[in-house]
């Protein structure tokens, strides 16, 4: 069945009733002949009558066809059938480029996209005329088509490579939509991609399907422009062992290298850079590293955090760029502090007791050379309320004995104004009932019942999962931790925890270890076994802090344990592209907007968040290093980095096979030329059409024409058997 352009054009053939009333009011009546002696002219006359009638309908149907016809040409009709090539009438088309990293890939010359535009200006100089064409990137979603012809071609040559890119399938989803809403019977998508598996993954493949299904009247080509083999080195995501550290301490970072289609060994050096206040880099580290094919490497990197508190941006990057230099650098920022104030309560010995814990945050070397993160300052648990526990930013309680009401109620006052209360039970809490007051209630996140022991120390830290900010150190050697080296044998059982209490850590007979609860804006820590036993103690609960073996689960622990008391896994200051980056403030800042500054140098304000006292940046769609300041030089300074996402330039190639088995019959040509191009839209398995309006108005003269040739025949020959011939007439 055809479609119509104008269909309001076929109520004219309403007007084939004027001929046909006309035949039936004008039709001649026949007249009764009495003559019996007439009866020749009488037969005569019947055979006359039949010939007559004939005319009639023949110049009646020639003339009902010219009116039908003329209404259905003025209705413009477009024929379509699925075994019709692509015609020359009108078409819906949509030009979707990936604009992903991935297309700034170079090759004599050329990136992908550069390939991209030059074919895409081509196409739709090809288009027929009067065509609906949008063009489509990897940016926000379009609603509807380009002006005009021009307007699409400058749009492709405006096209520029989109870091944070969307998914390619939702650019070609926003595609189906605006060729659905045109009335051109033929549409068509275009996609210009170098098929990399990024970008058509089984799950895109998938959404493809259900588009193609649902749409089967819409043609799809895939433009080829990536390179057959393609190589790449490729800097992973970086791994910061810490995001907020103390002045003068240092971090590790490491990361993996990658190169991909490699023609052989190879040697790579990496560089490691910090920015001086004045935004100039400074080389800090460098390290050469050795690839076979295909090859990969683990990188470690140390950096020396400098004197200045503040924030500090650096970054990684490969000695010399590659073909796609856009992962060949990775950006980070990290944040210094003076050293963080931690207070230890113990029993007395008080020093003895805390010992073992002030060695792991604060180990002696460190202390002695000052690049110890943490100050920890020793007192008996007994003396706490003569000490301000505000100037302290996390607070350890040791093995406690039954404390005080006042000691409860001061602990209290500073967890819930956001300070951070960790506590250690062990011996001392003899057998429990002190700590299941109402006081104590208030801050512990359970009560104490009894006493576990294990036979023959068969007890460990098991952990579920490495999720949580207290155990993200160990995500990078997750299978390698040797908790079996560090054996407990005894440790308190909880009552029922409260509605806020979360185990962080169980043991691996599924009872909790390390338990955690938020109250007011601070956090309590509590683990049902302590951190002060020696290892030559023959009453040692367990031997997390003095192991047998390896010291360093136990050791990071802790460590993660008052970082997270303190806030600092809290403070993120690194994000992927198109992540919102919340900056927590610590003060309250004089202004309530910060000046954006992008690694573009675009420039935009930003307000605080009253109630979460953060700034939220949304647009990071930029890679490197985000500045924000208030209140001039002298002011605050924040600041955040922003990278790729690891996959975002993987190159591998999809094989035209998984195509075919993901899609089936549904699978779009492949083509890399103009002209494999053009044979696919001319062979291409879909909806022909062409406009039928020429050849319409063509029949509709030759029926105008034989229509006045039947009526002038018809007419003259009437006219001739009704005239008086001369000699009847004398006679």
């Amino acid at each position: 069945m055809p479609t119509f352009l104008n269909p309001i054009m076929l109520f004219g053939t309403l007007l084939i009733g004027i001929p046909i009333a006309l035949h039936l009011i004008m039709r001649q009546q026949p007249r009764l002949m009495v003559f019996p002696a007439l009866q020749f002219i009488q037969q005569r006359r019947d055979a006359n009558q039949r010939r007559l009638k004939l005319r009639h309908l023949l110049l009646l149907v020639l003339r009902c066809a010219g009116i039908f016809l003329l209404a259905l040409a003025l209705a413009r009709p477009i024929f379509q059938s699925d075994n019709l090539p692509a015609g020359d009438a009108p078409i819906a088309a949509a030009l979707v480029f990936d604009t992903g990293p991935r297309m700034a890939y170079r090759r004599q010359n050329q990136t992908r996209l550069d390939i991209a535009q030059e074919n895409g200006q081509a196409l739709v100089k090809n288009f027929p005329k009067e065509s609906d064409i949008v063009v489509l990137d990897s940016t926000s979603p379009r609603v509807d088509f380009d002006i005009d012809r021009n307007t699409s071609i400058l749009r492709m040559e405006q096209l520029q490579i989109t870091p944070a890119a969307q998914p390619l399938v939702e650019s070609i989803e926003n595609a189906f939509a605006i060729v659905a809403k045109s009335d051109k019977a033929q549409k068509e998508v275009f996609v210009f991609t170098d098929l990399s598996v990024a970008a058509w993954n089984r799950k895109q493949l998938s959404r493809i399907k259900g588009l193609l299904e649902k749409q089967s009247d819409v043609s799809v080509h895939l433009f080829d422009v990536g390179v057959p083999d393609p190589s790449n080195r490729t800097l992973g995501e970086l791994e910061l062992s810490a995001q907020t550290v103390s002045t003068k301490s240092t971090i590790d970072i490491n990361f993996d290298v990658l190169d991909a289609g490699g023609e052989g060994q190879s040697k790579h050096t990496v560089e490691l850079y910090l920015l001086n206040d004045e935004g100039k880099s400074q080389r800090r580290d460098l390290e050469t590293i050795d690839l076979d094919r295909n090859g990969g490497a683990r990188v470690s990197m140390r950096l020396s955090i400098p004197q200045e508190v503040g924030i500090h941006h650096g970054y990684v990057k490969f000695a010399r760029n590659d073909n796609l230099p856009i992962d060949d650098v990775r950006y980070f920022t990290v944040e210094a502090k003076p050293a963080w104030r931690v207070l230890i309560a113990a029993p007395q010995p008080a020093r003895s007791y805390a010992r073992l814990l002030r060695d792991a945050l604060a180990p002696v070397e460190y202390r002695r050379r000052g690049l110890a993160q943490f100050d920890c300052e020793i007192v008996p648990i007994n003396k706490l309320t003569q000490h301000e526990l505000e100037n302290y930013q996390a607070v350890w309680v040791l093995d406690p004995g039954p404390l005080s009401v006042e000691i409860w109620q001061r602990l209290s006052r500073y967890v819930n104004s956001g300070g951070g209360v960790a506590f250690a039970f062990g011996r001392n809490a003899k057998q429990g009932e002190s700590f299941n007051t109402p006081e104590a209630q208030q801050l512990l996140p359970a009560t104490l019942t009894r006493q576990w022991k294990v036979p023959d120390s068969d007890l460990r830290l098991a952990p579920r999962d490495l999720e949580h900010p207290v155990l993200s150190r160990f995500k990078s050697v997750a299978t390698t931790v040797p908790w079996d080296l560090n054996p407990v044998s005894k440790f308190w059982q909880l009552g029922e925890l409260g509605e806020a209490a979360n185990v962080i850590i169980p043991f691996d007979n599924g009872r909790p270890a390390l338990v955690e609860q938020s109250i007011g804006q601070g956090l309590v820590l509590m683990m049902t076994t302590p951190l002060s036993d020696a290892l030559n103690d023959r009453r040692a609960w367990n031997h997390l802090l003095a192991p047998r073996r390896q010291a360093w689960p136990g050791l990071i622990l802790v460590v993660e344990m008052t970082h997270y008391l303190i806030g600092n896994s809290r403070s993120i200051w690194n994000y992927r592209l198109g992540e919102t980056a919340e900056l927590r403030l610590h003060s309250e800042p004089a202004q309530d907007q910060f000046l954006l500054t992008s690694p573009s140098g675009d420039v935009s304000r930003v307000t605080i968040d009253p109630r979460e006292r953060a700034l939220n940046v949304s647009d990071t769609s930029v890679p490197g290093h985000y500045e924000l300041r208030a209140g001039g030089t002298q002011g605050t300074r924040l600041g955040f980095s922003a990278n790729l996402a690891a996959e975002a330039t993987r190159l591998e190639r999809v094989a035209e096979d998984q195509f075919d088995k993901a899609l089936g019959s549904l699978a779009p040509p492949i083509v890399r030329d103009q002209d494999a191009l053009q044979r696919s839209r001319k062979l291409v398995a879909g909806r022909g059409t062409w406009e039928g309006y020429s050849w319409v108005i063509l029949i509709v003269v030759f029926v105008m024409a034989g229509e006045q040739l039947v009526s002038s025949l018809f007419y003259r020959r009437n006219s001739e058997q009704m005239a008086v011939h001369p000699a009847a007439e004398a006679a």
